[in-house]
């Protein structure tokens, strides 16, 4: 869970950080958790006190940093609602960063800040149910610049029904990572899949069936989270 206002070795809890430690996880005094605060770093403590306005937590040691993996999802523009569930879920799966693109075919305009910041707050909020580390919701980007952007070093797919399965494709992830791009409804124009092609990227099959977008981002990263998983540091 988030690490809340800590001074010393102690942290005060309250607000959305009380309710989730008190209704969601149903802790009380004596038991341990872990805290995370914005910068990744992650803190083993325990409970001292629950009241109505807040609870504290004596912290016990600084816990090692996990050995996570790079995991991108670029992701076409999708409609507000279907967009806040897919930052939710792919924050869960591990990912690292989420970068949101503005394709021929995005049916959704550019975002705002409120909703950059509701994206960002849903990525962290994923993270206190998963005991995941820190999740970087980038701005929106052209495909252009998404292009030119991407880490050379990472295995970098393209969902496409006509791929190479996408197992096939994960086998040769290492520890650089993978970078995951999905299209928003309609998918990717022939001259964005063509561009990402020559970029790069490799046409990766999720299965037989025709998938929204959120449906095959998540598969997509599940797949690469598992793969990630299993390949040797």
């Amino acid at each position: 869970m988030g690490a809340g206002a800590i001074s010393g070795n102690r942290a005060c809890l309250s607000n959305a950080e009380l309710h989730h430690l008190r209704d969601v996880l149903r802790l009380r005094p004596g038991d341990h958790l872990t805290l995370v605060e914005s910068s990744g770093r992650r803190l083993s403590a325990v409970i001292e006190s629950i009241q109505s306005s807040g609870a504290s937590a004596r912290i016990l040691a600084e816990l090692p940093a996990p050995r996570l993996k790079p995991l991108i999802l670029a992701i076409g523009l999708i409609k507000a609602p279907r967009m806040d569930f897919l930052v939710e879920k792919a924050s869960e799966l591990g990912t690292s960063e989420i970068w949101p693109l503005l394709t021929e075919r995005s049916l959704s305009d550019y975002p705002g800040q409120a909703r950059l910041s509701r994206w960002q707050r849903l990525a962290t909020a994923a993270l206190k149910q998963s005991g995941g580390t820190a999740v970087v919701v980038r701005a929106p980007m052209d495909f252009a610049t998404f292009l030119a952007a991407r880490p050379r070093e990472m295995v970098a797919l393209i969902g496409q029904p006509d791929g190479v399965p996408a197992g096939t494709l994960l086998k040769s992830a290492s520890s650089a990572g993978v970078i995951v791009a999905i299209g928003p409804e309609g998918d990717f124009t022939p001259r964005e899949r063509a561009d990402a092609l020559a970029g790069g990227f490799v046409a990766a099959r999720l299965g037989p069936y025709r998938l929204r977008s959120e449906t095959a981002a998540i598969a997509a990263l599940s797949l690469a989270a598992a793969a990630l998983d299993q390949r040797e540091e």
